[in-house]
């Protein structure tokens, strides 16, 4: 029959697909008997219950009802047709099928065949010109400053953009891809007068791969430091990419992060690219400063347990508190590694701290205990006053454990260390709100993965307390006008956020931009968890409303020394109620006075 792959190919594509082999690549398999088990990918589970049989080259879930053959899975895995799946195990057995029996194929899934043609084509353009072309001679030398070998170098797919405006695509043309693929891939931008050029210009091009190995995107680095230019460029949302779905370097670590149930999660490809070099290959990086939703379910199918790793700087550092609510949320156990101030996990292992490196991670605290000790840095807990401040932050992180146990066990620590009842802390947890959820029709009203032409939607008064006024405000005005971002980083202390009703969402807005990792509102919106992205929804559907008369580059300093302002207030509140409090030593005393009276200087 006519576009009806015959039975005859079926079969030989199903045999030459072994099912465990294909299975793994999605899901990590554990040999259990006879069979292979693992979480089942089509419904949430704690306890395995998916299994597949070698023997039998099938596979069936008892939790929710799943099963059948390699060509099944592929179909329910990636929701496919059954002649597009069949096509998809053919390719990646070299199985050839007639073309007069690829009609049935679906344009969709044709279009995703030559999109991941594209990208591996250019992967290994870019890639040879990297090794052997002149041309390549400027990553060559970077790569040489930062010790990554050739072979290191290939091992990852490291490759080379040409800087020329149009070298990438010529190529690209030659190889028989027209305007529209290059444009849908990301390859190729088009600015407003309609002329197309690469997107990528004498950069070190880095690979990014789908949990399967095919390079789906890529990300540029910057050579030329005194470019006035983004140090890195990633791929846009394509049919093939979305940033917040992918795990940098998963498909090579992730047997290893199965082995050890634990993953290491550091910021970026150089770091994870050491790392690996050095052995430590049970390791991923984020595309972003933070992980998403979808990321932390991905990381659960292979571990129980994650090491966040970041830099030491206060972006990191704001990043992997942020990173930390998504983890609990996908049932991961969170501890913190203490990277030391100026360092990251590549000048570590460069410098020959490999055991340095190692105890850091071994020793690495609990999320809460970190969290907890950094609190205790930032507040004098020697003071009722620095007790309180504690007790108040850690209420809000231990609330998110979900384990009761474990949420009790937590409480009963640091209400100890803080020298509290039990019952105290308890009832500090219990004042503990949640960031209010916008009604169900303002999440409807605005699309946050794209332009909205949604009408305003009439919405109640936003309960964050006249002090969170002022972040509301600056919100609001970033989201609207990121290009005073800028302006705002230069002259905003984040110390003065303190105590602050939704500054981790400023700030996380702030680093977003600082990484490199902005988009635009819509995306940044879709990428913080649940409760904050129904609140900055309202911020987009309806904005507070902005000075008409200043300019927003003179509003966003306004408002930088609104906030300043307000922290000195609630400073010399906190440090005249410590001196009035008669507990404080004669140099403590001391100290706290001259800083009260230096910031009434410089508020006067």
């Amino acid at each position: 029959m006519s576009g009806m792959i015959p039975k005859e190919v079926i079969e030989q594509v199903r045999q030459a697909s072994d099912i465990v082999e294909i299975i793994d690549g999605y899901v990590p398999l554990k040999k259990a008997g006879s069979r292979y088990k693992a979480c089942c990918p089509f419904h949430k589970e704690k306890t395995p219950s998916f299994n597949v049989d070698p023997a039998r080259q099938y596979f069936k879930c008892f939790g929710c009802g799943k099963g059948g053959s390699v060509i099944d899975f592929v179909m329910l895995y990636e929701s496919l047709d059954f002649p597009a799946a069949v096509r998809t195990l053919a390719n990646r057995a070299h199985v050839p099928i007639p073309e007069a029996y690829s009609a049935e194929n679906t344009a969709e899934q044709n279009q995703r065949e030559r999109l991941l043609n594209l990208h591996a084509a250019v992967t290994t353009w870019w890639k040879s010109i990297l090794r052997r072309d002149p041309a390549g001679e400027p990553a060559r030398e970077y790569l040489k400053s930062r010790k990554i070998n050739s072979d290191l170098a290939g091992e990852f797919n490291l490759g080379y953009a040409p800087d020329s405006w149009d070298a990438t695509m010529n190529w690209a043309k030659s190889q028989g891809y027209d305007n529209a693929t290059l444009e849908l891939a990301g390859l190729v931008t088009v600015n407003e007068t309609g002329r197309r050029y690469d997107r990528w210009r004498g950069r070190l091009m880095f690979p990014i791969s789908n949990e399967s190995g095919q390079v789906v995107a890529f990300s540029g680095r910057l050579l030329d430091a005194n470019a006035k230019a983004a140090k890195y460029v990633n791929s846009p949302e394509t049919p093939l990419f979305s940033k917040s779905r992918i795990l940098f370097g998963l498909e090579k670590t992730k047997r290893a992060i199965l082995d050890a149930r634990t993953a290491i999660v550091c910021e970026g490809q150089i770091d994870l690219i050491r790392c690996y070099e050095h052995g430590f290959k049970n390791i991923v990086a984020p595309q972003g400063t933070a992980f998403t939703e979808h990321q932390g379910r991905l990381l659960k199918r292979y571990c129980d347990e994650v090491i966040l790793c970041f830099d030491a700087d206060k972006a990191g550092q704001n990043a992997a508190d942020r990173s930390v609510d998504i983890l609990l949320q996908c049932d991961l156990h969170v501890r913190i590694a203490a990277i030391p101030e100026g360092e990251d996990p590549d000048t570590l292992l460069l410098s020959g701290r490999d055991d340095q490196f190692r105890e850091i991670l071994t020793t690495a605290p609990a999320f809460t205990r970190y969290l907890f000790d950094k609190a205790c840095r930032e507040n004098d807990i020697t003071s009722p006053r620095g007790r309180s401040l504690v007790s108040e932050k850690m209420a809000a992180v231990v609330k998110k454990i979900p384990d009761p146990t474990q949420r009790h066990t937590v409480s009963m620590e640091i209400a100890t260390r803080l020298q509290i009842p039990l019952s105290v802390f308890q009832e500090e947890m219990g004042k503990v709100r949640e960031v209010t959820p916008r009604t169900s029709e303002l999440r409807s009203a605005v699309d946050l993965t794209g332009p909205n032409a949604a009408a305003p939607v009439e919405e109640p008064a936003r309960p964050l307390g006249p002090v969170a006024d002022v972040i509301e405000v600056m919100l609001t005005l970033l989201l609207l006008h990121p290009q005073v971002v800028p302006i705002v980083q230069r002259h905003l202390d984040t110390t003065w956020l303190t105590g602050l009703g939704g500054s981790e969402i400023l700030q996380a807005l702030l680093d977003a931009h600082a990484h490199d990792a902005w988009e635009d509102a819509s995306h940044f919106a879709n990428e913080r968890p649940a409760t904050e992205r129904d609140y900055l929804a309202g911020l987009l559907i309806n904005p507070v409303p902005l000075s008409a008369k200043a300019a927003p580059e003179d509003f966003a300093l306004e408002q930088v020394l609104r906030i300043q302002h307000l922290w000195k207030l609630n400073r010399m509140a906190v440090l005249e109620q410590e001196i009035k409090s008669g507990l404080l030593s004669p140099d403590e005393l001391l100290r706290k006075s001259k800083e009260l009276l230096d910031i009434k200087r410089s508020s006067a």
